[in-house]
């Protein structure tokens, strides 16, 4: 039963109010958003179990932004288990719509407690963040391996991963910068091209190693000069 009998009976002024729902179901077979929710003492089956058919689905009532097409839309679906706030504009109980979450205390999640209220972003159940920070000027993408992008207030970015990064290019790839590039690393540096050019020696620090293009050249550097190339 969804709602008590009495309550069709007489005027049920709970249609027109905003309703806490908890998510139950969320595999819509439409891929629209649509979810179905518990409301305690107002929408509630017996079958949560058995995902909930005899609710009625609710429909997302989402932001505009492009408006809604197959190329533009803003989309995420609901969690199981998260609140979202229902309402039931049209006095039908089988037409009703979610409108956005409902925080609260039990709700909360401590990404944004830095600096608040001038923090806001999104995070999701599996760790994975984005996060802006007003007071200290940053902008920051955190994925749940434990790699992370943030840009700081000075223009500085900062790329972090435990894991391995690829670079793939089909054009050229021009690097400018008007200071100096230091590249440290623990193991070895391997340049695999047909051509090596260099157009002027710039003497490091202490830097020693020897570089073997595919065409067979071989650069040898010492004490940070460039020695040979054969």
């Amino acid at each position: 039963m969804l709602i008590k009998v009495p309550d069709w009976i007489k005027p049920n002024r709970n249609m027109f109010v905003p309703h806490q729902g908890t998510v139950v179901f969320n595999d819509d077979n439409q891929k629209i958003g649509r979810i179905k929710v518990v409301i305690p003492e107002f929408l509630t089956v017996d079958d949560v179990p058995n995902n909930g058919y005899k609710l009625p689905w609710i429909h997302p009532l989402a932001s505009y932004f492009l408006g809604a097409s197959s190329k533009t839309m803003m989309f995420a679906v609901p969690e199981i288990g998260s609140k979202v706030t229902v309402v039931f504009p049209f006095d039908d109980i089988y037409f009703g719509f979610y409108i956005g979450n409902w925080p609260s205390s039990g709700t909360r999640s401590t990404t944004f407690d830095e600096n608040y209220p001038n923090s806001f972003g999104w995070v999701d159940s599996t760790g994975t963040y984005q996060r802006v920070n007003k007071t200290q000027q940053y902008v920051e993408f955190f994925h749940v391996s434990g790699a992370k992008i943030r840009i700081y207030d000075d223009g500085k970015i900062e790329i972090y991963t435990p894991g391995k990064i690829d670079f793939v290019n089909s054009d050229d790839i021009d690097v400018e910068t008007a200071g100096n590039v230091d590249i440290q690393v623990d193991g070895s540096v391997n340049l695999n091209a047909i051509e090596t050019k260099i157009n002027k020696l710039i003497v490091g620090d202490g830097a020693t190693g020897v570089f073997t293009a595919q065409s067979g050249q071989v650069i040898t550097v010492q004490d940070g000069i460039v020695i040979g190339i054969v």
